[in-house]
C-alpha cells in the first residue's frame, strides 16, 4: 500500500486504481506491472516499513 496509494481512501484492496504519491511509488507499480506481464504465476505482496 505504502507509496502506491495516497492514503486518502484506505482500506485497499486488489482492483482499486493505484493513486501515486512520489516516484518511489511510480517505481513500485512498475515493478509490480512488470511481473504481472512476464511471469506465468506471481503473486504481489504490498509491504509497509519491513525491518530485520
Amino acid at each position: 500500500m505504502d507509496y502506491v496509494f495516497d492514503g486518502e481512501k484506505g482500506p485497499y484492496i486488489e482492483d482499486d486504481e493505484p493513486n501515486l504519491i512520489n516516484y518511489y511509488g511510480y517505481t513500485k507499480l512498475k515493478g509490480e506491472e512488470f511481473v504481472k506481464k512476464h511471469a506465468k504465476d506471481w503473486y504481489i505482496a504490498r509491504t509497509s516499513v519491513i525491518y530485520g
